[in-house]
């Protein structure tokens, strides 16, 4: 429903444009039954990590983060779904231009640090990120970069499409780098 509803344009991403996303990432037929590319299709245990979601009120992909959430509910799995109402899809990259998502990014910091933080917290280090070396890894033709840094438990942001690692803000990386082992 929520790709017929909002997949038009007048919201972001066309329907269109993500089949074409889609298309470019996922070339070989397997790709497309994959769980690590699609975790709805996981055999999900509840083992995993906590699993922080944030849909987009207005974004074609609504539904399917929806199901996600349920699916890990049935299992188990400990999560939260966090629907950002009036936000559409690519929103992190509007932050600068749109300063109410702010609200929504903060209560996700907050349900990250929460799950992410131990009782054997170092001291933050303020400037771990940016003094964190860029990596680059060959996937396929696809080159991707990512810092690696802090200690703990390990925790992986993911940007979307025709984002950067740097669309995370520094000093929440750095504040979970204190305890926590981070990939970008």
């Amino acid at each position: 429903e929520s790709m017929q509803l909002f997949g038009n344009g007048e919201y972001g991403i066309t329907k269109t444009q993500f089949q074409w996303v889609m298309n470019l990432t996922f070339q070989r037929p397997e790709d497309w039954s994959n769980p690590l590319a699609f975790p709805i299709l996981d055999n999900l245990t509840g083992r995993l990590a906590p699993i922080y979601i944030a849909a987009m009120g207005l974004d074609p992909l609504r539904d399917d983060s929806i199901l996600l959430a349920d699916k890990l509910k049935l299992v188990g799995q400990e999560h939260y779904l966090s629907v950002w109402p009036g936000v559409a899809h690519g929103a992190l990259s509007l932050m600068s231009v749109t300063p109410e998502i702010q609200q929504y990014v903060d209560a996700m910091s907050t349900y990250l640090r929460g799950v992410l933080m131990s009782d054997q917290q170092g001291p933050s280090e303020e400037n771990a990120y940016s003094r964190a070396q860029t990596e680059h890894i060959q996937v396929g033709d696809i080159n991707i970069a990512y810092k690696l840094f802090g200690q703990g438990k390990p925790i992986l942001f993911i940007s979307g499409t025709s984002q950067t690692k740097d669309a995370w803000q520094p000093t929440l990386l750095s504040q979970l780098a204190a305890t926590n082992h981070t990939v970008i």
